[in-house]
């Protein structure tokens, strides 16, 4: 049996710790890193002179 979550979702396993996830959309871009590596582990911006400061939020 699979160890399953709140809303009944699988739990899942980190791959890579280090890794960061990007969302680039038409109106919002947004960028995740591992929450235990940033106290603001989510961040979105609305501008695309904002992009600089979230290219900066995904290194390490």
């Amino acid at each position: 049996m699979i160890k399953t979550t709140s809303g009944d979702q699988p739990a899942l396993k980190m791959v890579n710790s280090g890794a960061a996830a990007i969302d680039i959309g038409s109106t919002m871009h947004m960028a995740a890193v591992n929450p235990n590596s940033d106290d603001m582990p989510v961040r979105n911006q609305t501008l695309e002179s904002d992009t600089t400061v979230m290219a900066k939020h995904t290194k390490p």
